[in-house]
């Protein structure tokens, strides 16, 4: 799999004057959702349904309560850090926003009033209209989880329900609020929450409409609003219409690695539904939802791969779009390493991004400029009413994904940022391209003269044939057609071959822990012996490949996927830095290749852990502080029957990759010449 990274720089427009700052876990559904416990009610309403449909959607009560149209709807939680409220004229991203959370005084029972969680937040908000009255202000009662507990309780007896609507009434007394967001997760769905259960049951689904009615009669003119599973399952949709002023349907947490969070397309990594599928096959098509009373779900956060460090894992449940300066530019997701598995790629089927790492393995899900883009534009060709998004502290300080919904909405959409073409910003960034075998020819002149076990290559000073090393300590100078000579031999394992270009001399990697020179311009068996400072997280596994860098050398380990930087002080090594797992898709360094043209440090891995993955894994290496960045090719090997690369050489003047195959003592070893249009 090849990996494009691309990027340009916009400075973000705000959504007036100014710039602003960000979001609760977001209402997730990782739980395999059960079966409606029941379908809508046949009963015939008066008229025909399209006429009932007409009837609700243009209702002029309805139209007046909600107010500016298209509806950008942000929720706003507790857990929003107080820095990040934004001015009045941040606000006006906003046509509505959702303050939370208020949950059950008595949880088990549904009763004893409404808590909320932060009072003077809800203040907040509501004196925000002092200054933008057209803003709506509602107050979110409920949410994920336990968020929910009591709502099944309450729901089912008729004097708590009117208890209920009690504490709404005085709500809208005490804080002016413009209405309520209901986040029932779910009716007549049991929500696992760890050992947690919410108490759901069957008549939850007519229990959930019953609420809604003595709701609406009791706050003819406040707005009404609930979010709904994409799943279209546990509530009964159409049959609550009458008195709801719009559904905001969740269109995200579909998926986790190493599936999309939220496609808007079904691609080969959506996993349960996209959120187009989600809104015209299951909504609109399925229950009669009309698109003027929904709501699309916009994301600002994705799922990661959970911190797993047995398989590998690096990035937390939620991967907002706040994480990704880190992420991109410094490696880091909320102080874990994900350098190597942050590259970022674009399905451009499901229309939304991902971070993999260079085999292109998702290990992140996530939104930015260029999915939100795509996500408003589908809302606005079906007529939807607007977008609803899951939560403001996902998004960074500078709100660049709730601009970009304002600014699509009113049909100027934002130009991609370096957050969505972050390689741009890399001065060391060197497009991908796919390596062709031209030719792999065994290394061999009869049964009884052939090159054994070649584990590195290094090309000559003036570049006309290859100097290569097996592990039985032979020197070959090796031809560009795959004819070879012996040189000498020495009685020593040698693991890898570089240069010095300025003067010639070669220098041999040998396991486990030497390293011999050897002079030009006869390279004659006469060796000096470099030592090598000890590397305390070297292994006795040794030396396996070896690269010159400006006077340096950089050693590599066969297991730990470990680099060392060393200065050659006359006939010493002195350890410079060590670079702890060069990147996460390699486990066993088997040679290194330094490139000057395109200051790339080349690293080959030996152990082949999928057929189906390429095993050249050259990446870019800052070589001043030792960061891994991204792939920068790859080839196919699927047609080797026994893939063993031991060492990989770079040759501009061939335009390709000179890989050697150990093929053990019994057999020849294996030349490959990979070619490309352009190294």
């Amino acid at each position: 799999m090849i990996i494009t990274l691309v990027l340009c720089f916009t400075m973000a427009q705000g959504c007036s004057t100014k710039s602003m700052g960000m979001s609760v876990p977001a209402p997730n559904e990782n739980q395999t959702p059960g079966e409606d416990p029941g379908k809508p009610s046949d009963e015939e309403k008066p008229g025909s349904k399209q006429d009932s449909l007409a009837k609700w959607i243009n209702n002029p009560e309805r139209l007046a309560r909600i107010g500016q149209t298209p509806i950008v709807e942000v929720y706003y939680t507790e857990y929003t850090s107080s820095r990040l409220f934004p001015s009045s004229d941040e606000a006006r991203c906003f046509t509505h926003v959702n303050v939370g959370h208020g949950r059950f005084v008595n949880k088990d029972t549904g009763d004893g009033g409404i808590s909320i969680a932060d009072p003077d937040l809800l203040r907040r908000w509501v004196n925000v209209k002092k200054s933008y009255p057209e803003l709506k202000v509602k107050f979110m009662i409920g949410g994920w989880g336990k968020n929910a507990d009591g709502f099944s309780q309450m729901a089912r007896d008729p004097q708590k329900r009117k208890l209920f609507v009690e504490e709404c009434l005085r709500i809208v007394r005490e804080y002016g609020v413009d209405g309520f967001d209901i986040d029932w997760e779910y009716p007549t769905h049991a929500a696992k929450d760890g050992d947690h259960r919410n108490g759901a049951i069957p008549e939850d689904w007519q229990n959930f409409v019953t609420l809604f009615k003595e709701l609406r009669e009791a706050m003819p003119d406040k707005i009404l609003s609930y979010a709904a599973s994409d799943s279209g399952k546990y509530t009964d949709n159409y049959g609550v219409l009458p008195y709801v002023d719009y559904i905001n349907v969740m269109t995200y947490s579909d998926g986790n690695p190493p599936y999309h969070n939220a496609s808007l397309y079904r691609s080969a990594i959506t996993k349960s539904r996209s959120c187009a599928e989600a809104i015209d096959d299951i909504f609109h098509k399925g229950q009669d939802i009309p698109y003027e009373m929904m709501n699309f779900g916009v994301a600002f956060y994705g799922h990661g791969d959970g911190y797993d460090k047995k398989e590998g894992n690096s990035y937390p449940s939620s991967v907002d779009y706040s994480k990704l300066e880190d992420i991109f530019f410094r490696g880091k997701c909320d102080g874990y390493d994900v350098s190597g598995k942050n590259y970022r790629v674009w399905d451009d089927v499901a229309k939304v991004p991902y971070l993999a790492d260079a085999t292109g393995r998702m290990y992140a899900s996530y939104e930015d400029i260029e999915s939100v883009n795509a996500k408003v534009e589908y809302l606005k060709s079906r007529g939807m009413l607007g977008a609803m998004i899951w939560e403001y502290r996902h998004d960074n300080d500078e709100g660049t994904l709730r601009k970009a919904v304002r600014h699509a909405m009113d049909g100027h959409p934002d130009a991609p940022g370096r957050l969505e073409r972050p390689d741009e910003n890399r001065p060391e960034h060197v497009a991908p391209v796919m390596g062709k075998l031209e030719w792999s020819k065994e290394l061999k002149k009869s049964n009884d003269d052939y090159v054994i076990e070649l584990s590195g290559l290094c090309l000559s000073k003036d570049k006309d044939f290859l100097w290569g090393v097996g592990d039985n300590g032979h020197l070959y100078k090796i031809n560009f057609d795959g004819s070879y000579e012996l040189h000498w031999s020495y009685d020593a394992d040698m693991e890898g071959i570089t240069m010095d270009p300025a003067t010639g001399d070669l220098y041999l990697g040998i396991e486990p822990r030497k390293v011999y020179k050897v002079a030009a311009p006869d390279y004659n068996a006469k060796k000096t012996i470099i030592e090598v400072e000890e590397a305390a997280d070297m292994d006795n596994s040794g030396i396996e490949g070896i690269a010159w860098y400006k006077g340096d050398l950089y050693l590599g380990a066969q297991t730990g996927a470990t680099l060392w930087k060393y200065a050659l002080d006359g006939t010493k090594l002195q350890k410079k830095m060590s670079l702890r797992t060069v990147a996460p898709t390699i486990s066993e360094v088997a040679d290194l290749c330094y490139d000057p043209e395109s200051d790339l440090l080349w690293v080959i891995d030996s152990n082949e852990k999928s057929s189906s993955v390429p095993n050249m894994l050259p990446y870019t290496i800052y070589v001043f502080d030792g960061a891994v960045t991204k792939l920068v090719t790859t080839f196919d090997v699927s047609s080797f029957a026994d893939w063993n690369p031991e060492s990989v050489c770079v040759d501009h003047e061939h335009n390709c990759v000179w890989v050697a195959d150990d093929c053990g003592d019994d057999y020849p070893s294996r030349l490959h010449k990979i070619s490309f249009e352009k190294l």
